[in-house]
């Protein structure tokens, strides 16, 4: 495991496509590198000394609250990269941004990877459309992801999930609470809709639009069309086909594995999409995350406030690469 170190570093994402290093033909075998901190503050960067390539694909996370469950205004799990700063960077906070959280996330890269950052603003669930000059020899997956909710407000979750499409050509994004008396019921069938991949139901509102615009349109109209709209960033790491060594699906309930299998604890697998899902009704968020590989081979996933009798559906998406 890559050894690392805490740096402060000015946060967020580009809404650009990364520079990317110079390659030779041959494609170069994927190492681990791994981030991890706690922090008194509402943001985090932690930088890996070794360093943390453009190409990197999300391999585990885990973010939590310290002090019991809250609302969600802000999550973020990724990478910020400028010429100063080559770090991991998480984000956890509600509206008064004064909570400690616990963030850790790994990842699998190689300067064969290439990686390109896609923002949009919506609400409810909807498709943001990939870069699709590269789908033709790579594969996408995720790298980071960022869901920002209205500044100075925030909300409970039914679900939330980002999920690459089985072609490459689109990425979509949720981020539900139950959005009042007349939109409840339709929450419910995100999990269904979900796995068997139907269209999603919410709103598009612009995408590549920079954080300021974004933040700017939902201070002055928070909810479109009955859906409370949010700011997303979503990185995507793009793999060589040539180095993808195989995909699966693992779905359950709570602790349990319904359908598929965990990766092998000898894969190097990734996550090329998720969704968490509370069965009953929109909650706090105390704890979510995703390790596929751990206690030899198992797989472990949360999704909870404080009580851990909430039923939760869960489905993750993972692509084994060279």
């Amino acid at each position: 495991m890559k050894r690392i170190i805490g740096l402060l570093c000015t946060l967020g994402f580009a809404s650009a496509v990364l520079a990317q290093p110079a390659l030779n033909n041959a494609n170069i075998p994927s190492e681990k590198v791994s981030a991890k901190i706690r922090s008194s503050t509402k943001t985090a960067s932690v930088q890996i000394r070794e360093g943390f390539q453009t190409g990197a694909a999300l391999s585990s996370f885990r973010v939590s609250f310290l002090n019991g469950d809250h609302w969600v205004r802000h999550l973020q799990i990724g990478q910020r990269e400028t010429a100063q700063c080559n770090s991991a960077e998480f984000a956890l906070f509600d509206r008064n941004s004064d909570d400690p959280f616990y963030a850790e996330a790994s990842w699998y890269q190689s300067p064969s990877f290439k990686a390109t950052n896609h923002t949009a603003l919506g609400g409810g669930d909807f498709e943001i459309n990939l870069t699709t000059d590269m789908a033709s020899d790579y594969v996408p997956v995720i790298k980071g992801f960022s869901f920002q909710r209205r500044n100075l407000n925030d909300a409970q979750v039914r679900a939330i999930g980002v999920r690459v499409s089985p072609d490459g050509s689109k990425v979509r994004v949720t981020l539900v609470d139950d959005e009042g008396a007349l939109e409840r019921g339709w929450e419910t069938t995100i999990g269904e809709r979900f796995a068997v991949s139907a269209s999603p139901k919410g709103n598009l509102v612009a995408q590549n639009i920079s954080q300021f615009d974004a933040m700017a349109r939902i201070a002055s109209q928070e909810v479109v069309n009955g859906k409370r709209q949010f700011f997303v960033n979503v990185q995507i790491a793009w793999i060589p086909k040539s180095m993808v060594m195989g995909r699966s699906t693992v779905s359950g309930t709570n602790a349990s594995i319904l359908s598929g299998r965990s990766p092998l604890a000898t894969n190097k697998s990734v996550i090329s999409g998720f969704l968490f899902h509370y069965l009953d009704a929109q909650h706090h968020l105390m704890e979510m995350g995703i390790s596929p590989n751990v206690d030899g081979g198992s797989m472990a996933v949360s999704f909870q406030d404080t009580d851990l009798e909430d039923p939760i559906q869960w489905y993750v998406d993972f692509v084994s690469v060279q």
